[in-house]
């Protein structure tokens, strides 16, 4: 499916996108939910009619080029809305949603975010597996507007004969809004491109990296999408993307840099991290501990060093050819899978669920803790959330208020279902209700 690192306009690594074109005085737009048209009687033509605001879990999934996005229940389960994008039908809004919101200049492309969470082959054909961080469950919660129940995308517009790249919104019945005033181009020299949109559910605010194609340097921005008030909130160097953690609201600037990537050959940096796609990030509610982890086959290389005003509102530091952590930097080398003695096992990072708390992938959802002076990772763990028996336990996010992980657990004959445990550790899991087939696919993003 077309994906955003991928754009030809501002990407500097990755294939060309398999973006979609249409003309800004399109109109129309195709009806709800891919099926062309709106009404009948069904359930399902029901909840599309929703918003994906409101109580409940969101989630989402990706099929045949289209991301979706559903509302379930958070008492029983069941399905409340669904919203799907798909750029094929795309054309130019005529009524924006936002308050910034305008038409797309000209003809203009479409290239939506990835929401792909499957594991990847390991590097040179090996049968190892690499989970893909940036498509870490709560790290996609900033791609949905549930308020407008959009989907943030990036664009490109022609203006004159230069190509301007710029951040929008795309609603589920293929209507595509601008968010950005419209940017003149020469096309005799780069143009400032605007990409990588992220939504702040603490703010309301929407986060987007601002550089020319081929610069080094980055600025990191917000947007207030009701009154189109833009503020500069940190600068970036090799920056091709960012990332919002949804609980501390700390920004990662950093860039894709594939396994394959000419620029890992041979190097000791592609041994150890196995590409800058496959590093984890994380942050305490406070910002004032950040972390990195970088996966490798074996061995997994964590970095923390502390945040707080003093280390800027966007975290640009990824120290991963460094022998020796740079200045602030704290470097732990965990050899996860095959040592007995290792904090992590064969488990890795998902979130920060307390000051010095975070929680750890795995059937059991163990809680870790790092030293407050040191931030060294302590070699017992602090506690598990969940106790024994023998279900699988997968994709956790922590709640909106911090006291609860929701995740979805599976049975040995394959039934699964939503589940919460609080965070604390101090009560068995409580279950939600069952995920039907249909929704095996689907991700929780925010609860």
């Amino acid at each position: 499916m077309p994906d955003e690192r991928s754009h030809s306009s501002f990407w500097k690594h990755g294939a060309a996108l398999a973006a979609v074109a249409v003309l800004a005085t399109a109109c129309g737009g195709g009806g709800g939910e891919g099926d062309g048209g709106e009404g009948g009687d069904a359930p399902e033509d029901a909840v599309t009619q929703e918003p994906l605001a409101g109580e409940g879990i969101l989630g989402m999934d990706c099929w045949e080029g289209a991301v979706n996005a559903y509302r379930f229940s958070d008492q029983d389960g069941s399905l409340l809305a669904q919203h799907s994008y798909n750029p094929s039908g795309a054309t130019a809004t005529e009524e924006p949603r936002q308050g910034v919101g305008r038409a797309p200049e000209g003809e203009f492309t479409v290239a939506l975010p990835s929401c792909d969470i499957n594991y990847e082959d390991g590097q040179d054909g090996s049968d190892s597996w690499w989970p893909l961080s940036r498509n870490q469950a709560h790290e996609l919660a900033g791609l949905l507007i549930p308020e407008t129940s959009q989907l943030l995308v990036t664009l490109d517009e022609q203006a004159g004969s230069a190509q301007i790249t710029t951040i929008g919104a795309m609603s589920s019945d293929g209507t595509v809004e601008a968010l950005l005033p419209a940017e003149e181009g020469s096309g005799f020299s780069d143009t400032l491109g605007r990409f990588s949109p992220r939504y702040s559910h603490g703010d309301g605010l929407v986060y987007y990296l601002e550089k020319t194609p081929e610069s080094d340097e980055g600025t990191v921005k917000s947007l207030d999408p009701s009154s189109g008030d833009v503020q500069e909130v940190g600068s970036c160097t090799d920056c091709d993307r960012i990332i919002l953690d949804p609980y501390s609201g700390r920004v990662y600037a950093t860039n894709f840099l594939p396994v394959d990537s000419p620029e890992y050959e041979g190097s000791w940096e592609r041994s150890v991290t196995g590409g800058r796609e496959y590093v984890r990030h994380f942050s305490n509610r406070e910002g004032t501990l950040v972390g990195h982890f970088y996966v490798e086959t074996g061995t997994g290389w964590l970095w923390t060093r502390a945040g707080g005003s003093g280390a800027g509102a966007v975290s640009t530091e990824l120290p991963t050819n460094e022998l020796r952590p740079p200045d602030g930097w704290v470097k732990k080398i965990e050899h996860y899978e095959d040592d007995p003695e290792s904090v992590l096992g064969a488990r890795r990072p998902a979130f920060m669920v307390g000051e010095h708390e975070l929680l750890l992938e795995g059937d059991n959802l163990t809680v870790v803790g790092f030293d407050p002076q040191t931030l060294e990772l302590n070699p017992e763990p602090v506690r598990d959330l969940i106790q024994g028996g023998n279900r699988t336990n997968t994709t956790p996010i922590l709640s909106s208020d911090g006291t609860k992980v929701l995740f979805r657990s599976t049975a040995g004959d394959g039934s699964s279902g939503w589940y919460s445990v609080p965070v604390d550790g101090g009560a068995e899991p409580t279950e939600i209700g069952a995920i039907g087939p249909e929704h095996s696919e689907v991700f929780p993003v925010r609860w």
